[in-house]
Formats: structure tokens, sequence, C-alpha cells
């Protein structure tokens, strides 16, 4: 009898274990993924880009227009671009969600152009720039699948979020 109560301990915290490196797993942060071109369609390299909210971070586009701010905490962001020769450019309004990709795209225009402010950035259902899958368990399901049964359908369970880096896989 010892031996059966030592290998169903042994197998409970197998199973414990089990469930935790996933658990370890779970994204916690999103980005913002700028891109800037000028009002002829050209990609803009050097402009200075800064992000203020719950965290805060400043870096300048590369040579393809692109600057990408990772690991930023949830929340609501601003971002502030900067240009010689270029009107500057404000969105107070850049919302970042935990496991996923929010893009800005910016047209700077030239100096003697009105300023552009609060352009909103909304975060896509399907984000084909990533190729992860973001799943979100409560800690109700995911006690009951430790001790062998079903998980209820919640809210959280059911509106599990995939994305795929190829578009024709996201549809399925």
């Amino acid at each position: 009898m010892t031996n059966r109560k030592i290998l169903a301990a042994t197998a409970v915290c197998v199973a414990a274990l089990a469930f935790d490196a996933p658990a370890r797993a779970q994204v916690f942060t999103g980005r913002i993924d700028v891109t800037v071109d000028d009002q002829t369609g050209a990609r803009r390299s050097g402009v200075a880009i800064a992000v203020s909210g719950p965290a805060t971070h400043a870096q300048a586009t590369d040579s393809t227009g692109q600057a990408h701010f990772v690991s930023l905490p949830p929340g609501t962001y601003t971002v502030k671009l900067t240009l010689a020769g270029f009107v500057p450019y404000t969105s107070t309004s850049v919302d970042v969600q935990s496991g996923a990709s929010t893009a800005l795209d910016v047209r700077l225009r030239p100096t003697g152009a009105t300023e552009a402010a609060d352009a909103a950035a909304i975060t896509p259902r399907v984000d084909v720039r990533r190729s992860t899958t973001t799943t979100n368990v409560s800690l109700s399901c995911r006690s009951r699948a430790i001790r062998g049964r079903r998980c209820r359908p919640c809210p959280p369970c059911t509106s599990i979020a995939s994305t795929s880096a190829d578009p024709s896989q996201a549809a399925r």
C-alpha cells in the first residue's frame, strides 16, 4: 500500500510540473511596431520616436523606416515622432495588449502643414507578423485539468486567440 501512495504522489507532482511549465511561458507583454513614411510614400529612416505610458522607451527608425518596441506592459501609450523638416506627430491612444502587436503606420508631412495628432492605433485580431499562439486559461480551469476533470466553457477559455505567420493558416 505504501508503494501505491508514493506512486500516486509522484504522479500528482509530475502532473503539476507539466502544467506549471506552460504557465511560466505565458506572455504578459505586448509590442508596438511603428512604420514611418513621408507624403511620397518613401520610408523615412532616423525618425526619433518616444513612447511613454506604463513604460518609457525611445529609439530611431532603421533604414526601412521601422521601429519595434517590444516587451511593453499592457496599457495605453503616447507615441511622439520627430524629424527635422517634418511636422511632429503625436498619438495619445496607442493600446498595447498582452501577447499582441499593435501596428502604427505614420505618414509624416513636411513643415508648413498642420500638426498631426491623436490617430488611433488598432490591435488587429489576427497579426500575420507573429507566429505564436497565445492561450489564456483561468486558474479554475487549470485546477480542473490537474484533477482530471474537463473545463466548463468560461469566457477566458472560449476566447482563445491564435495567430499565425501564414495568412492562409489564420483563417482556419
